[in-house]
This record gives C-alpha cells, sequence and structure tokens, in this order.
C-alpha cells in the first residue's frame, strides 16, 4: 500500500518587504482561462488550485512568488546588470524569509 504523501499547505510567504496570503481553490480562472495559479500583487494574494500534484504546486507557489519579486522590485528590464542585482537581492530575501518553504519544497523535489 502506498504510504499518503505529507503535504504542507503554506499560508502565506515573504515576498521582500511583503506577507502574501496563499489561498487554495477548486478553479482558478482569469481572463477566462484556467490556471493552476495567479498571483494579486495589489491584494497580496496567490491563488492555487487545490487538485494539483504536490511537487508542482510547490511550483507553482514558486511560480507567482516571481512574479511577486518582479513586482516589489519593480526590475528593470532595460538594465541586465540591474535586473541581475535586483534577482539576486529578492531571490535572498526569499529564501531567508520562507524557511520553512524552501526546506520542503526540496524536500519534495529529492524525492523524500
Amino acid at each position: 500500500m502506498k504510504q499518503k504523501e505529507k503535504r504542507i499547505k503554506f499560508k502565506k510567504v515573504r515576498i521582500v518587504s511583503s506577507d502574501y496570503i496563499i489561498t487554495y481553490h477548486k478553479i482558478i480562472v482569469e481572463d477566462e482561462r484556467s490556471l493552476d495559479g495567479h498571483i494579486n500583487e495589489g491584494a497580496k494574494e496567490i491563488k492555487i488550485l487545490d487538485s494539483l500534484d504536490y511537487q508542482y504546486e510547490l511550483q507553482v507557489i514558486l511560480h507567482e512568488a516571481w512574479h511577486g519579486m518582479r513586482y516589489e522590485m519593480r526590475f528593470d528590464l532595460e538594465n541586465d546588470e540591474r535586473m541581475t542585482c535586483q534577482l539576486t537581492t529578492c531571490s535572498s530575501c526569499f529564501i531567508r524569509d520562507n524557511p520553512e518553504f524552501i526546506k520542503e519544497y526540496m524536500r519534495v523535489l529529492n524525492g523524500k
């Protein structure tokens, strides 16, 4: 018998200096498209489809967090060096501020 997979339902992540609430939904529709996840930067909310495979769910949270980092840091897409510095800073903040998420992400990615 297959052992039930351990899953953590994250309630929030900190992106740069803002806390984003994570909510889980049966369906997410934005601009008439069904989505696996969606971020509303103004409302500081990340919506996640609640039927996703757990590893993919964590990837979707990280994907949406990257959208939030772009928003919070106002990335300068015209200046590669500046954008690289911004990415480094916000990635470091995300890792530092979300140790439980990072630990779980690494556990699942490593197949444990």
